[in-house]
């Protein structure tokens, strides 16, 4: 994308007709990976939270 970034800038000045494009920067998302981590961790609460089964009745 970031090698496209001119390109791009331009087509979207081109398709909306602007006089001045503005920059576009792009920056990595790191929530997903943060997410996802949560999501590990919740799972892992939750499996831990589950009560052992007894066989002495």
């Amino acid at each position: 994308l970031a090698k496209a970034k001119g390109f791009i800038r331009a087509e979207i000045g081109h398709r909306i007709r602007l006089r001045k494009t503005p920059e576009i920067i792009f920056e990595f998302d790191e929530s997903i990976d943060y997410g996802n981590r949560i999501e590990t961790l919740l799972h892992q609460l939750h499996t831990d939270d589950k009560p052992m089964e007894n066989d002495e009745e």
